[in-house]
């Protein structure tokens, strides 16, 4: 048993002694180190918001025409500190789905959806779903 850790005031990472409570118990004593060492690690609080319905964009050159995105949209979760995640606004393209098809021989294939993320790291996409499509080539 410790004594009682005091966590006010502490904004960064610490490492911090503390001492062993005696036993309260007579007959039992403490045998080796009388302090314990704890390592306080403080991350941020955040929140998750779903954006839902982002249409998925198609990027790079590719032999055929033009592509066909099945499904076209997708939702993506993403998370941050409440105040950037509650400012975000789903017209904004700060979080924009999209696959590349640079490369792309096959008429049709499943690709990943890859994000580019505006947000200058403040929010971090934590999920995509689906987090496939399939691209169709227009050959007309």
């Amino acid at each position: 048993d410790t004594e009682t850790i005091d966590l006010t005031g502490i904004s960064k990472e610490q490492n911090i002694v503390i001492p062993l409570r005696a036993p309260e118990d007579q007959m039992v004593t403490i045998v080796g180190a009388a302090s314990v060492r704890i390592n306080v690690l403080l991350t941020p609080f955040t929140v998750t918001r779903l954006l839902s319905r982002l249409n998925v964009e198609v990027d790079g050159r590719s032999v055929y025409p033009g592509w066909k995105v099945e499904p076209n949209i997708v939702n993506v979760t993403v998370e941050g500190v409440p105040s950037e995640v509650n400012a975000l606004d789903e017209k904004d393209v700060v979080i924009r789905p999209f696959v590349n098809v640079t490369n792309v021989v096959s008429r049709r294939l499943t690709v990943p959806v890859q994000i580019q993320n505006k947000s200058g790291g403040k929010l971090k996409v934590v999920k995509i779903d689906p987090a496939s499509v399939t691209v169709i080539a227009d050959i007309r």
